[in-house]
């Protein structure tokens, strides 16, 4: 094995710990033996099993977090004289940028879903209030259309837009051809029967 500076400061070693020529296997447990590798990520005997596994296949990336709350990604890669060479980055700024995204995508699920919740109660809560205004207005039309009297709507610009059915059998003259017309302009222009 051999290494430079920075790989070193990472693992918070001194030259006095490892050696030029060591092997692969003896660094990883002299690892595990002076906690170098957090116990809580993974037991010792754990993570021996998986760094042997990945060495002997290389596959992909390894990663793995170290005592002093690092966290490592190994890319290891065989060369064409046999040899093995690797690339050991911190990536524990990534990690902690991947995690506060993950939470703020959480949270953003968590809130539009209790707004989506809001929507449809609100859209439920217009449905009945529309209902009830439909029966009610039904009420008022059924009590106008029962009064003796006769009723009338108009729009904005006070043209007849609706008579009760007393009209007809109160003034005898029919409902339709007063429709679209002023009081001004019946008062004026009279009505045909």
């Amino acid at each position: 094995v051999s290494w430079n500076q920075t790989w070193m400061e990472i693992y918070q070693y001194s030259p006095e710990m490892i050696k030029p020529g060591m092997e692969y296997e003896a660094l990883n447990r002299f690892d595990v033996k002076q906690k170098v590798i957090d116990e809580d990520w993974r037991p010792g005997e754990v993570y021996l099993k998986e760094r042997t596994a990945y060495r002997r296949s290389l596959k992909r990336s390894y990663e793995f977090k170290l005592s002093n709350g690092k966290l490592i990604s190994v890319r290891e890669r065989r060369t064409s004289d046999g040899g093995i060479v690797g690339i050991q980055t911190d990536i524990t700024d990534l990690k902690r940028v991947e995690e506060s995204l993950r939470k703020s995508h959480d949270e953003l699920e968590l809130r539009i879903h209790e707004r989506t919740r809001q929507l449809r109660e609100e859209v439920e809560e217009r449905k009945r209030t529309m209902a009830a205004l439909k029966v009610s207005e039904q009420r008022l039309r059924d009590m106008a259309d029962a009064a003796t009297d006769w009723q009338w709507e108009t729009d904005e610009n006070f043209r007849y837009t609706r008579f009760s059915d007393t009209i007809l059998s109160v003034l005898n003259i029919d409902p339709k051809k007063l429709l679209g017309k002023t009081r001004l302009a019946v008062v004026v222009d009279g009505v045909e029967n």
